[in-house]
């Protein structure tokens, strides 16, 4: 297998997104049971849009890089 393309992904707002959601999470479902899943899954969706937008002017790396691979042929 060998990569044909490397593509950084995520940035600052993605990454707190995710944080913030770690960290309430606890407490949410204490306090919601499984209704809390659907809120908190459904309240960063804009912000997972914001990359293209955003990390061409970030100061900060991206969080993640994505690899897309091909498989070699056997022969």
């Amino acid at each position: 297998m060998y990569v044909r393309q490397v593509k950084a992904c995520g940035n600052l707002s993605c990454f707190c997104a995710n944080l913030i959601k770690l960290w309430l999470s606890p407490i949410g479902t204490r306090l919601m049971g499984r209704g809390w899943w659907l809120l908190i899954d459904s309240y960063p969706i804009p912000l997972y849009a914001t990359p293209p937008l955003i990390d061409p002017i970030s100061f900060f790396q991206p969080s993640n890089l994505v690899l897309v691979g091909k498989k070699q042929e056997l022969q």
